[in-house]
C-alpha cells in the first residue's frame, strides 16, 4: 500500500443533517458546530465530500461552510429518484446549488435511479453540463452489479461494499467497468456503523450477525488496529483504485482515520478477514433488509 490511504477517503455527509446509520447518536450538535466540524475535516486534508440533494440539511450546512471559509471541496452529489420525486427539477436545483457555492463545479453528479437516465430531458441536461464543465463526471449510485451500465457518458459509479458484502466489488461487471476507464466509489463499508459497534450493543433483529461481528472485533483486537482502519484496508486490498465513502460522527473518529497510513496491516491478515466475510454471508448485511 504505497499510496496514501487517506487520499482515498471521501467524507460522507448524510449524518450532518440527520441521524443516519444504526450507531449514530449525534442529535445535539448545532448548525455552527457542524460547520466547524466540516472545517476541521477539510483542514486535515480530507477534501472530497459526498452529499445528495435528498440530504437537504447537509446541503445547507455545506453551502454555509463554503461561504464562511471560502473552501473548495471536491463534491459528489446525487439526484434523487425522479419517479419518487416527480416535482424535483434537476436544472433548477443544480443551478441554485452552484450559485450558492460561488459557482464551483460539482466534481461528480450521480443519479440515484439508473432508470431516470432513460428520460430524454435528463440526458439532454446532463450532456449540456458536462460540455460546459459544470460537472467533471456523471454516473450512477447503484445497489447491484446488474445495474452497471455500458454507456460512455457514465464514467463513475458508487456502490455498496464491505467485508461481509463483497459481491459487487468482486463482480465481472464492476471489473469490466474499471477496465473501460470508469471510476469507483465504495459506500457502506461500515454498514451504517454496525461494523464499528460492540457486538453486545446491536439490536435484537440483527442477532444473526452477532457471531461474525464478534469474530471481526476479536481480529481487530489481536492486530491492535481500529475496526474502522481494518475495514478500510480490506476494501482497499480488494479494489485499490476505488475511493471510499465514510461518515464521521465526531472528531475522535476523524482522528482515527487521520492515522490510517501509520498503521498498515499485512496482506495476509487482510486476506483472513476477507475470508471471514465471505464465510458469513447473510442478507442482513444489507441495511435495506433491516425493516
Amino acid at each position: 500500500m504505497k499510496n496514501s490511504l487517506l487520499k482515498k477517503i471521501i467524507v460522507g455527509t448524510a449524518q450532518l443533517g440527520c441521524n443516519y446509520g444504526i450507531a449514530n447518536k449525534n442529535i445535539n450538535i448545532d448548525f455552527n458546530n457542524r460547520i466547524e466540524f466540516l472545517n476541521f475535516i477539510y483542514k486535515n486534508n480530507l477534501q472530497y465530500f459526498d452529499t445528495a440533494f435528498a440530504y437537504s440539511n447537509s446541503h445547507k450546512i455545506i453551502i454555509e461552510w463554503i461561504k464562511q471559509f471560502s473552501t473548495k471541496p471536491k463534491i459528489t452529489s446525487k439526484i434523487p429518484n425522479l419517479k419518487n420525486n416527480p416535482k424535483f427539477n434537476i436544472k433548477l436545483n443544480i443551478e441554485n446549488f452552484l450559485s450558492q457555492i460561488d459557482n464551483q463545479k460539482i466534481e461528480n453528479l450521480l443519479l440515484h435511479n439508473p432508470i431516470d437516465w432513460e428520460n430524454g430531458n435528463v440526458k439532454k441536461f446532463i450532456y449540456k453540463i458536462l460540455q460546459s464543465n459544470t460537472i467533471s463526471k456523471f454516473g450512477f449510485s447503484l445497489y447491484s452489479e446488474k445495474e452497471i451500465p455500458k454507456d460512455s457518458t457514465v464514467s463513475i459509479i458508487q456502490v455498496p461494499g464491505n467485508i461481509f458484502n463483497q459481491s459487487i466489488i468482486l463482480s465481472d461487471e464492476l471489473n469490466n467497468f474499471i477496465e473501460s476507464g470508469g471510476d469507483i466509489q465504495i459506500r457502506s463499508i461500515f454498514i451504517q456503523g454496525l461494523l464499528l459497534m460492540e457486538p453486545n450493543m446491536i439490536p435484537a433483529k440483527l442477532n444473526d450477525l452477532k457471531e461474525a461481528l464478534m469474530s471481526y472485533n476479536n481480529i481487530a483486537k489481536e492486530l491492535n488496529v481500529k475496526k474502522s482502519n481494518l475495514a478500510i484496508q480490506c476494501i482497499h486490498q480488494l479494489i485499490p483504485n476505488a475511493k471510499i465513502v465514510i461518515g464521521f460522527d465526531n472528531i475522535r473518529q476523524v482522528k482515527e482515520i487521520l492515522e490510517i497510513d501509520k498503521n498498515i496491516i499485512s496482506k495476509s491478515d487482510i486476506t483472513e478477514v476477507l475470508k471471514l466475510g465471505k464465510n458469513n454471508f447473510n442478507e442482513l448485511w444489507d441495511p435495506r433488509n433491516w425493516n
